[in-house]
Formats: structure tokens, sequence, C-alpha cells
């Protein structure tokens, strides 16, 4: 599916999922042992004449890396598209 991502609609797909995260998966981190999720796509999203690349930036839940007792789970891959290369990073604060 992020093979054929366009830039028209990827903002729904993400607008979804924050607010899957937001109001049915966090007040239920506490049972999953999570204390937060942080999400970043960047990269080069259905760019046409003029290439520009595109950040997405989501976080939810207490993702702050100034306190010492957040331990974080992190994965970064990456993503070809028609347009060019995406990047995808995960993060975990449990």
């Amino acid at each position: 599916m992020m093979n054929r991502l366009s830039f028209w609609r990827y903002r729904l797909i993400f607008r979804y999922l924050k607010f899957l995260l937001r109001f049915i998966f966090r007040p239920n981190f506490h049972f999953f042992g999570f204390r937060g999720v942080k999400l970043i796509l960047k990269g080069k999203i259905s760019v046409a004449g003029n290439a520009r690349t595109r950040t997405l930036f989501m976080r939810v839940g207490d993702t702050s890396h100034s306190k010492m007792d957040n331990r974080v789970a992190y994965d970064f891959s990456l993503v070809n598209t028609f347009t060019g290369v995406l990047g995808f990073r995960l993060f975990f604060y449990y």
C-alpha cells in the first residue's frame, strides 16, 4: 500500500491512524505497557514538477527524551515508491 501512496491521500490514512492511536489505544497504553508512540514519514511523496520532500510527524502519548525512565524501541525502514524513496521511522516508548 505504501508503494502506491499518493500525496493527496496519505494525509487521510495517517489522520485515521492518529485517531485510532489517540482515542482507541491510548486509554489502554498502560495495559500494553506503552507510554507513547512516534511516527515519522519523510521523503518524496507523489511530487510533481518541482520536487519537494514532505514530512509527516505524528506522536501520541509521552514521547519525551528528557525523562530518564522512558525506554525507546526504534525501527527505520525505506519504502521505494514511483516518485522516490520514503524513510519510515517508528518509535515505541515504554
